[in-house]
């Protein structure tokens, strides 16, 4: 005994008085001291990119023995946003995440890595892929524009005309400004204005039609 310790792996197969076969296995996990893991990407990030890469696993090698391992993605990729490599375990994307859609603010996978000759000697590690947001949403108006309301020409300054509401589905706060567009556009100012937190539209000077 040289007072040094590691891990053994134990595989087992045999028979009792030839009567019935058992199978002892022990497992341990190859990743040792590496459970879970936790990355974060936009959620505009392009397919291909390389989203981790599981630790090296060398440690493992010996005169006599070559880990072939084999991985894949045993939960949480339902959707098939994420792709693996059987061979080295490196997860790529495997099409666009969309952070507004159900469950896309996280994804949680559970990657698995077993041992082509030695089938008890496996590994596993959960990955969370934290998804951030970019503004790749237009704002969406309630009731469809274009708005209309009546208001008298004699009504005073200040008169409240109609208001506008919309959502962001980004999470973004709205702002509202009026701007008039085409090809007529008048001289003189619009008599109209929009509070920019509100988007209640009142009159700003006397309406003369």
């Amino acid at each position: 005994d040289s007072g040094e310790s590691g891990t053994l792996y134990v595989a087992v197969v045999g028979a009792a008085d030839g009567k019935s076969q058992f199978t002892l296995s022990v497992n341990s996990d190859i990743f040792d001291g590496v459970a879970a893991a936790q990355v974060a990407f936009k959620e505009d990030t392009s397919a291909g990119t390389t989203i981790y890469t599981p630790p090296s696993v060398s440690n493992l090698a010996t005169q006599s023995f070559s880990p072939d391992l084999r991985y894949a993605i045993s939960e949480g990729n339902e959707a098939g946003i994420f792709s693996i490599s059987a061979s080295t375990g490196v997860i790529t994307l495997a099409k666009p995440m969309d952070r507004e859609a159900p469950g896309g603010t996280k994804h949680t996978l559970r990657i698995t890595a077993t041992d082509q000759n030695l089938s008890c000697l496996t590994g596993v590690i959960v990955v969370t892929v934290d998804v951030t947001d970019v503004n790749d949403n237009v704002p969406t108006f309630f009731g469809l524009p274009p708005y209309t309301a009546d208001v008298d020409e004699s009504a005073e300054p200040g008169t409240e005309v109609v208001t506008i509401k919309a959502t962001d589905a980004d999470g973004l706060t709205i702002k509202y400004s009026l701007e008039e567009k085409g090809a007529r556009r008048r001289r003189a100012a619009l008599p109209f204005s929009i509070d920019p937190d509100s988007g209640v539209v009142t009159t700003t000077a006397p309406l003369d039609f």
